[in-house]
């Protein structure tokens, strides 16, 4: 894995990746709450369709992309339970991630 991103409708919110080495997974979710938070806290009546994490790696010396979807449907809420929720998801797998890049250092 070389690094992933947090996406919501067409907005990239905060990366996660390996630079010169060293791993800056934790830029998201310990992190991730202050990058994400920084973009979507504003407007609590603002709307969401689509929710997804994504995964760039490297294969056969190729930048691949995996694309993860946390939701994509109805528009929710950012103040919704549901939207919560599926942000907690989207967390939980970049916490995973920044796991997985520091132990391949």
């Amino acid at each position: 894995i070389i690094g992933y991103s947090y996406i919501e409708d067409e907005k990239q919110y905060g990366v996660g990746r390996i630079l010169g080495g060293a791993a800056v997974g934790g830029v998201l979710f310990g992190g991730v709450g202050a990058v994400v938070g920084s973009g979507m806290g504003a407007n609590p009546k603002r709307l969401i369709k689509n929710m997804a994490v994504e995964i760039t790696y490297e294969k056969n010396d190729e930048a691949k992309i995996f694309v993860v979807n946390i939701y994509k449907g109805k528009p929710l809420k950012v103040s919704s339970l549901e939207y919560k929720g599926n942000l907690e998801n989207a967390k939980k797998l970049m916490s995973q991630l920044d796991i997985l890049i520091s132990s391949s250092n």
